[in-house]
Formats: structure tokens, C-alpha cells, sequence
């Protein structure tokens, strides 16, 4: 027989049964469906925080105190001037984020915006191709300076003030030596919107100059040190000697390291769901293998029919395999297209606040960023689930449709 003709015969025979074609098909929907909208997930989240951590450079590291120590070792100038000193070291950039810090203008207090006090200078460092949109283009160090975020100067929310250039800001904070001090900033400039960044997300941050964040935070101590190595290839030996160097005093990160501790972590979340998922192919396939061994036993006097009319065992065979493999391609078409759909409804139960503190001191609000992605449906994805599941239906039938191809004419058809 030809395929067509074999394809034409298993189709009207799941036609003929509806509704348990339909009902085993919806059984094996949710397979692929869940392996899809999972994975996807997954991967698009990887992709978002790689992407995140990697706009800072991956020649840059990250040292802050360590957390959970009694006698905590402050960050200070003669640290900066030893990292400084070390082969391989480009740049030493010092930042204070001040904690518990509240920031109103017109007398309307400002939701989700952080501060963080550094060199203006240090800015086009920090965040490479970031431009001021409004104001000044060179920010001088000024006590009085602020320079906002996009969103801080632009927020979605109406019943917030807009933040123009030339604005006055009143920036309170708990100081770490005790009590609250409060200052008033003019806004000097307004930042193009950049995007989302790991540590610190400058679209909703403002940012002061490193001496009002003295003032501010009562101490010379600094919240974390950003340290640019001179080369990508210089990033390892720059690691060890901080390390050693610093070892027992100060938390040290490089980017790199931390986008593959969290390619880690996500792609072992990925495979944790994955196999949760997979249990759902598990039960399609005992679905499938049930629907064909009843379909068998209904329909035996048939069999018998057309082995009588000179269809061959091999023909018997391939129709009924060819019934379960359809059973899986439609439920594997149905279900790889509802993940597709699905992951843009999972992605709200992985996004969210999160916050990465910089500087880990008592007291210290850790500096906010918002995770939002989109899933990474790709084309592979896709087209391995649909391989997976049409091979569940080819193994889910093999077994009935030996059975069918088995049978005697004669005693198929005496069968009642």
C-alpha cells in the first residue's frame, strides 16, 4: 500500500472515533505543552539576567564587605589605592547606596527609586553608552548635583511627579552612625534610558556625588567597590589576588563567574522541569497504547476483512501504527503551540523585584532591579518536542499493532 492510502485509512478510523481520539489527543497535549512553556521560560530567563550581568563588562568585578561578620572591614581610600596598585587593574570605581533612603519632589514622595552616590565620571564606566538625554552633557562634582534615571524622570505611574532638569530633590537617609539626615539636590541632568542592569538599574535610580554620600551615610566606608580589569584575559589573575589578598574581609565577584553560576542554576532548573514535564509523555503514552488496544479488540472482524481482501500483515501493521503516530503529531502540534502561547503566562511567577545588596552592611537596602523577559522560543525547541512525542506515539503503538497484524483471518473473522 501506499503511505497516502495508509495515512487516509488511520485518519478515518480516528474520525470514526471522536471522542476518544480527542479525548486521548488532549491527553497528549499537555506533554509538550508543559515541556514548551517551561523551557522556554527558563531559557528566556538565563538569557535576560546573562544579558543583564553582561552590560557591565565582562572584565568587571565586584567587592563588597561580608556579610555576617562581627567586625565588618570598611571599604575605604587605602583599600582602593592597594587594589589599585595591582597588575592588571584598569579602574577602581567606589559607590555608597544609601539605605532607607526616601526621595520626594514637590512635596510627592518618589516609589522604587534608589540612590546611589559615585564620580559622575564614573558613570560612563559604570554603565557603558549611557548618555545624558537632558541637561548637562559633562556633570561636574557638585555637593548640590543629581542626575536622575530615565523612569525616575519619566514614571509610569500619573499620580507621580515628573523629575525635570532644574527640579529640587530632598533626599533623606538613615545614617549608619544612627538618626536620619536629609539634603536638597537640583537635578542637573536626565539620563537615556538604558535598560536593565544586575547590580544596579540606573533607569530607576538617582545618583549623587561620591562626597554627598559621605554626608548622607555618616561614613568614609564606602557600599561596594566596582574593579575593571585591564583585559578579559586579565580578569582571573586580577580574581586570585583580590581574593588572597582580601580573603575573611571582603566578598569578591567577577561577572563572568556569576553568568556561569547562573547558566548554572537555570539550566539545572530547566532540566528539574523538564523531567517533571516529561512524566505527562509517560501517561500520553499509556493513553495512546490503551486507545489502540481497544481500538483493536472493536475492530478484529474487520481485521479480518481486510486480510481476507489481501492486505498484507505489514500493511495491517503500518495502519494502525499509523493511527497512534497521528494520534501523537496532533496532540504534539496542538500542545507544542499552547507552550508557545502558555510561557507568556508563565513568565509573571518568574518575574518580579529582585535585589542584589550591594554593599551587604546592616542596614543596607539592597538596590533593585526588575526582572522582566521574554520566553526563547526557538524553532529547535519546538521541533524536538514534536520529535519526542510523535516517537512516544510510534512506541505507544507498536505493540497493539503487532497484535492487529497478528491475527488469522479466519479467527478474526469468527470473532464476535
Amino acid at each position: 500500500m501506499r503511505l497516502l492510502d495508509i495515512i487516509a485509512l488511520a485518519f478515518m478510523a480516528l474520525k470514526d472515533r471522536k471522542l476518544r481520539t480527542i479525548l486521548t489527543i488532549l491527553g497528549v497535549v499537555i506533554g509538550p505543552a508543559t515541556i514548551v512553556a517551561l523551557v522556554s521560560t527558563t531559557q528566556g530567563l538565563n538569557q535576560s539576567i546573562v544579558s543583564q550581568i553582561s552590560r557591565m563588562g565582562i572584565e568587571t568585578l565586584y567587592i563588597s564587605p561580608l556579610r555576617g561578620v562581627r567586625t565588618p572591614v570598611s571599604i575605604d581610600d587605602r583599600v582602593i589605592s592597594e587594589i589599585q596598585s595591582i597588575d592588571g587593574v584598569k579602574d577602581v570605581i567606589p559607590i555608597y547606596t544609601i539605605g532607607s533612603s526616601r526621595v520626594s519632589v514637590g512635596g510627592k514622595v518618589l516609589n522604587d527609586v534608589n540612590v546611589v552616590a559615585l564620580r559622575f565620571s564614573d558613570l560612563q564606566k559604570l554603565f557603558p553608552g549611557i548618555t545624558v538625554a537632558d541637561g548637562e552633557g559633562q556633570i561636574y562634582e557638585s555637593m548640590s548635583a543629581a542626575v536622575v534615571g530615565f523612569k525616575v524622570a519619566n514614571p509610569a505611574d500619573v499620580s507621580i511627579p515628573k523629575v525635570s532638569v532644574g527640579d529640587s530633590l530632598i533626599i533623606s537617609a538613615t545614617r549608619r552612625t544612627g538618626g536620619t539626615s536629609a539634603r536638597a539636590y537640583i537635578v542637573r541632568g536626565v539620563l537615556s534610558e538604558y535598560g536593565q542592569s544586575f547590580f544596579i538599574n540606573p533607569d530607576t535610580t538617582v545618583f549623587i556625588s561620591i562626597k554627598s554620600g559621605e554626608l548622607l551615610t555618616g561614613t568614609k566606608s564606602y557600599s561596594a567597590l566596582f574593579v575593571k580589569a585591564e583585559s578579559v584575559d586579565a580578569v582571573s589573575s586580577v580574581q586570585e589576588v583580590l581574593s588572597e589578598r582580601f580573603s575573611g574581609k571582603f566578598m569578591v565577584n567577577s561577572v563572568s563567574a556569576i553568568i556561569e553560576r547562573m547558566s548554572s542554576i537555570t539550566a539545572n532548573i530547566s532540566i528539574f522541569m523538564s523531567s517533571i514535564a516529561s512524566m505527562s509523555l509517560v501517561v500520553a503514552f499509556i493513553g495512546i497504547m490503551t486507545t489502540m488496544f481497544t481500538s483493536v479488540t472493536e475492530r478484529v472482524r474487520e481485521i479480518g476483512i481486510l486480510k481476507a481482501l489481501g492486505f498484507k500483515t505489514k500493511d495491517v501493521m503500518s495502519m494502525f501504527l499509523m493511527e497512534s503516530t497521528l494520534i501523537g503529531f496532533i496532540g504534539g502540534l496542538i500542545g507544542v503551540s499552547a507552550g508557545a502561547v502558555g510561557s507568556f503566562f508563565v513568565v509573571p511567577f518568574f518575574s518580579g523585584r529582585f535585589g542584589l545588596p550591594v554593599g551587604g552592611m546592616a542596614g543596607r537596602a539592597p538596590v533593585q532591579s526588575q526582572l522582566s523577559f521574554t520566553p526563547a522560543i526557538s524553532p529547535e525547541l519546538m521541533a524536538l518536542t514534536m520529535l519526542i512525542v510523535i516517537l512516544v506515539g510510534v512506541l505507544a503503538g507498536l505493540i497493539p499493532a503487532w497484535r492487529a497484524a497478528k491475527l488469522a483471518p479466519v479467527e478474526a473473522l469468527r470473532y464476535e
